[in-house]
This record gives C-alpha cells, structure tokens and sequence, in this order.
C-alpha cells in the first residue's frame, strides 16, 4: 500500500488547485490530483470562514485523523492479506447540487470498496462517508457493497463467480477483518 505524505507548501497547494478535479460539499472540498508518484499526498485546508484558528485546526485533525485510521486499517489488511482492491468515489445524485460557472456536482457522500481476494473465504467491506466532517469511529461508517452498487449504479465486482460475488456484498461484518 503507498505510503500518504502530507501537503504543506503553498505552492503544493496551487497545483493541485489549478490542475486538480473538485469535489464540493457542505463542509468540506476535495481537490484530487494523480501525482504519477508510488505514494500519495494529502492537503488540508480550512477557510477562515470555518472559525477561529483553533476551529479550523480541530477541523483539520479530524480530517486527518479519519483518513488515516482507514488508510491505515486497509494498510494492515494489505499486509495480513498478501493484497487487496480498493475502489473509491463521490457519490453524486442526479439533481446534486452545482457550484461555479462550470457547474462542478457537490458529491452528498463518498465511498471506499475494500476487496480481499486471496484470504479463504473471501471478504469484502464498504465504507461509506457524508459529505462532512468524519468524526465518529470507523466501523460506524460501514455498510454492504451492494447498497454502495445501488447509490453508484456500479457492479464492483461482477467478474467473480455470482455465488462469492452475492454472498462478500451482502455483508458488512467490520470485525472479520484483521485488527
């Protein structure tokens, strides 16, 4: 699993802004930009119109802190399992609401796919996150990859066999994975 390094120079921050794809919600924009590194970055800024400097800093802890618990939980499953498949996205309903003269969608919620192949049985899991602040604990935010495949229209995992496939998305069990 790559490794996050975090974003802290101003200059970091302006090329992901100008060449990045933005998704908008109540409390919170993400700005995504392929890197073409072997690990990934992460930037948190919070606008003065969110508090004082000690708001806006608890808004980035929080932030940080529930991306890390789960990058970290699917790290420690990579290595326990040998590998896995992680798939994520915006969730954005067909009238979501739009910002700017380019009409970007505001995403209402966001998820992660976690599929574990080689692990007897196979497992799968699906996390899914409102477009605000992640405060409560990881295992609060899961739900069955097939109510994820509803709100996408997606089928993440159509080239298993429908037995398998039917059976690792219809479960939601958080305590199968390894702690």
């Amino acid at each position: 699993m790559k490794q996050t390094v975090m974003l802290k120079k101003n200059y970091e921050f302006k090329i992901v802004l100008t060449k990045g794809r933005f998704y908008i919600g109540k409390q919170l924009k993400i700005v995504i930009l392929k890197n073409g590194k072997n690990f990934k970055t992460l930037g948190i800024a919070v606008s003065t119109k969110n508090g004082k400097a000690f708001q806006r800093n608890k808004a980035k802890r929080l932030i940080r802190e529930a991306y890390k618990n789960l990058e970290e939980k699917i790290r420690d499953w990579a290595i326990a399992d040998s590998a896995v498949i992680v798939i994520c996205g915006p969730i954005i309903e067909r009238e979501s609401k739009t910002i700017g003269k380019n009409k970007v969608a505001v995403p209402q919620q966001f998820f992660k796919v976690v599929l574990s192949p080689f692990v007897k049985p196979m497992r799968a899991i699906g996390f899914l996150f409102n477009n605000e602040q992640a405060t409560d604990p990881l295992h609060s935010y899961v739900v069955t990859i097939d109510s994820i495949e509803r709100l996408t229209h997606m089928d993440f995992f159509a080239t298993l066999p429908d037995e398998i496939e039917n059976k690792i998305e219809a479960e939601a069990n958080y305590h199968q994975w390894p702690n």
